[in-house]
């Protein structure tokens, strides 16, 4: 009886805090695209702590580019995602890639 009162209350733990966990998730998700700076930044900190659990493919670029250096593999591959993503939905050329690529890290210098 004591066993089954135990796992009762294990179970239930699990499952209160798997729901807190989704309940983080979806409040990061709307942090993200949200546009609010200080909501955003919150979030794309959160994705460097909890890499690979938010959806970044619909954010702006200049906020993907915003990854430190130190950001782990499954970012940039999110971002990389992101990027190409972003590039099939604009229908640019190669040329018009580069140009605006040139523009944007001009500024970043």
């Amino acid at each position: 009886m004591q066993a089954a009162t135990r796992n009762a209350r294990l179970q239930h733990q699990r499952l209160k805090a798997e729901a807190g966990r989704q309940r983080q998730i979806t409040r990061m998700q709307q942090f993200l695209t949200s546009g609010d700076p200080i909501l955003v930044a919150e979030a794309l900190a959160w994705v460097q702590v909890n890499p690979g659990v938010l959806d970044t493919s619909q954010l702006p670029l200049d906020l993907l580019i915003r990854l430190p250096p130190e950001a782990t593999l499954v970012d940039r591959s999110s971002l990389g995602i992101a990027i190409e993503t972003h590039l099939q939905r604009l229908a640019w050329s190669e040329p018009q890639v580069c140009h605006y690529l040139q523009q944007q890290l001009a500024r970043l210098v």
